[in-house]
Formats: C-alpha cells, structure tokens, sequence
C-alpha cells in the first residue's frame, strides 16, 4: 500500500486550502459552495469539519484573514490561502497515495458475504441497488448537462469526473444482470419459514386420523 504523505492535511482540510486558492470566501460560502458542487459526492466533508479545518489552517499558516470579525470566527471571517497553503496543498496532490488505494464500496462488501443470505434477500438487494444507480445517474447526467462546455480548469475537471462517475454507473448497471443471475438462484423456491409454518398442520392431521 502506498504510504499517505500529506503534509499532515486530511481531505477537508484539502478542499479548503482547493476552495480559498479560487477566491477568498468565509466559512458560510464555503459550505455553500460544497452544497453547489456536491462535493459530498466525491469527499467526505461536512460542515463542522469545514470551520475545524480553516481554524487548523489558519493556526498552522495555510490561510490568513483579510478581512471581518476574527473573534467571531470562521462564519464572519474571510481567509485566502497563503503562499506556504498553496504550496503544501500542490505536494500533497503530488503524493502516490491518490492512486494507489481501494477503498471498499459497501455493496462490494454484500456480494463477498452474499452466500450467507437468503436468496429473495439477495434480489431485494439488487434490485435496490439498480434503482438506486438509475436515480443516481440521472442525477449526474443533469449535472453534466449544466457543466456544459466550461473551459475554465474547474469546468474541466468537474466534467472529468463526472463523466467517469456516469461511464461506471452504465457498467455497473450492465454488470448487475450478471449479479442477479448469479446470486439470485433459489429465489422462487418457498422460503424456510413457510414450510416451518405448513409442519404442524400435517402433524395435526395425522393425529386426528388416529
């Protein structure tokens, strides 16, 4: 595995230093701009994390105020990012960690230990798991739609991504065809819990008949 050689920032920290290198911005345009980018769709960030990080940063040099209420904190103070910020967040994008992991998806993790369910819990699954990508892809072919043809480097990469994103849910979704045929044998057979259930019924028979 690759080693994590980040300069000590975490991926919040990360998107900060990214955010305040476009433009100066406070703390609440800061996670304005993480619910119009929807950024939690590819980084793990919420909006405590946010103000933990630009105090972090701040303390540490990575950003300075220039202007507001310091004392009022990060909600009504406008940092940018120094030199020192930019110049660490460019060595931690340079680090080999960013492709060299596989970080497990937890519907990877179903399949591994899919032989332990039942077989209509398994379609139930799968079948979720397709309604979910549709939606889910719809959601991002809209996105890409209002990307449209932005040159500048941020438009460029946000289209990247999200054609990426799209190319893998039309896989998966490809894929899932061949997950349900295979993990979904038995599921028309009568569950357990019903011939369970048909038992005493038989038994009561045979004592009347006696």
């Amino acid at each position: 595995m690759a080693s994590d050689d980040r300069n000590g920032l975490t991926t919040p920290d990360m998107v900060v230093l990214a955010l305040l290198s476009e433009k100066p911005r406070h703390g609440y345009e800061l996670n304005q701009e993480l619910i119009r980018r929807e950024v939690s769709d590819w980084a793990g960030i919420s909006r405590a994390q946010v103000y933990y990080s630009v105090r972090k940063l701040h303390d540490d040099g990575l950003i300075r105020e220039i202007s507001g209420e310091p004392a009022r904190g990060p909600l009504r103070t406008t940092y940018s990012t120094t030199e020192f910020g930019r110049a660490q967040l460019e060595s931690a994008l340079a680090c080999d960690f960013w492709a060299c992991q596989r970080p497990p998806q937890p519907f990877m993790t179903w399949i591994a230990l899919s032989p332990y369910g039942k077989p209509a819990g398994k379609i139930s699954v799968i079948r979720k798991r397709r309604q979910f990508l549709n939606a889910e892809l719809k959601k991002e072919r809209r996105t890409l739609e209002e990307i449209g043809d932005d040159a500048t480097p941020l438009g460029e990469a946000a289209r990247l991504l999200v054609s990426w994103v799209v190319q893998n849910m039309d896989q998966e979704l490809l894929w899932l065809d061949q997950v349900e045929a295979v993990l979904g044998k038995g599921a028309d057979h009568k569950p357990k819990a019903a011939e369970h259930a048909a038992r005493p019924t038989r038994r009561k028979k045979r004592s009347a008949h006696r």
